[in-house]
């Protein structure tokens, strides 16, 4: 074979090689666009703490968390070590913490996991301390709920069920099943 023959045959083979990676590239790009984003942080904060006020101006709910990360895809932000403080005009505030927790895209829901205590100081004695795995919070409408076994303790009394709603705005806790408990009257 002659010189000229042998660098055609090797363009030809070079020109298909490279042919064939384009359209495995391009191939690639089209499935990679139609999956979608990927979920993906797009941004983060470390101590993180955002407060929002009702209409009169007062704060609503404090919001902190150790950090929080927003993803693109589908805009929630997931949190660590999250703390919630929904405050009450008329009545102790309520303070909720966990392990974990997620806002929704929308921003008006929170969903805590992980060792979940939501306490609040009853008026003049003692404490309230509810205990739970997870917690579907809306702060704007000071409203809670599990479907989870939950724990109750206070002065005097501990109560164990399975689930509860809880309005905190009309001081409202409501025990779904499995109620049980016991109180220790006061001693003179």
């Amino acid at each position: 074979m002659n010189r000229r023959a042998v660098l055609v045959m090797l363009a030809i083979v070079v020109l298909a090689a490279l042919s064939s990676w384009l359209s495995q590239r391009t191939t690639q790009q089209q499935q990679a666009a139609a999956d979608g984003p990927r979920h993906v942080p797009d941004y983060f904060m470390s101590d993180f703490a955002a407060v929002t006020m009702n209409a009169e101006g007062r704060p609503h709910y404090r919001l902190e968390a150790n950090q929080a990360i927003h993803y693109a895809d589908d805009q929630t932000t997931t949190l660590a070590q999250p703390r919630l403080v929904l405050f009450q005009a008329d009545a102790p505030d309520w303070h909720i913490r966990a392990a974990q927790g997620e806002i929704s895209a929308d921003g008006n829901q929170v969903y805590l996991h992980g060792g979940v205590e939501m306490r609040r100081e009853a008026l003049g004695k003692g404490s309230l301390r509810l205990t739970t795995a997870d917690m579907y919070i809306l702060p704007g409408k000071q409203y809670a709920e599990t479907d989870s076994p939950l724990k109750i303790t206070g002065p005097q009394i501990e109560i164990h069920a399975l689930g509860m709603r809880a309005h905190m705005d009309e001081q409202q806790l409501i025990l779904r099943s499995e109620v049980e408990g016991s109180y220790v009257p006061a001693r003179p």
